[in-house]
């Protein structure tokens, strides 16, 4: 019996062993959308791709987030007294099984932006005050990748699949990184 075969018996037999539902997950973000419109003052809409129910939305002190006056649906309006709502810390409450995770986009006045995301754990956002560093993106959205791989069974029960079968390490890099 070739090493193969018989890595794809011990893996049946785990399944048959030590049986746990597989689901594919769908889109759970929610997305917060920071707009500062005037120097200190944004407006803050909330969106999802299914209904959002049990957010809450809180600013931090000195910053406050009431509603918005103008006919926006749902928008709040964060002020801050200090000219600017960069550095202001929003707090994302509510997030659980139904919307895991919220993706805060922000844009400045000046007219830099940026995205930042919000989990279970960690329910607190820094707005940037200035642009942040294409290093620092990248690093911030390697390092989610490389967690959200190794804390779903599906992607890791693809990748020893991509091992069975391709088996050769090349091969196994090349479709991992296509």
């Amino acid at each position: 019996m070739t090493h193969a075969r018989l890595f794809l018996a011990a893996l049946v037999l785990f399944g048959v062993l030590f049986p746990r539902s597989a689901e594919a997950h769908g889109m759970r973000t929610a997305y917060v959308e920071v707009v500062e419109r005037s120097p200190g003052r944004a407006l803050v809409t909330l969106g999802a791709q299914v209904a959002v129910t049990g957010l809450r939305l809180s600013a931090e002190a000195p910053c406050t987030l009431q509603p918005a006056d103008d006919t926006s649906r749902g928008a709040l309006l964060l002020e801050c007294p200090n000219g600017t709502v960069g550095g202001a810390s929003l707090v994302i409450e509510g997030l659980g099984p139904i919307l895991s995770e919220a993706v805060v986009w922000t844009v400045l006045a000046d007219g830099t932006s940026s995205s930042t995301l919000v989990t279970h754990d960690h329910t607190e956002c820094v707005l940037p005050s200035a642009g942040a560093s294409a290093f620092a993106v990248a690093r911030q959205y390697v390092g989610l990748g490389v967690r959200h791989i190794l804390t779903g069974f599906d992607h890791l029960l693809f990748l020893l699949g991509l091992v069975v079968v391709l088996r050769r390490v090349r091969a196994v890099l090349l479709a991992e990184t296509a």
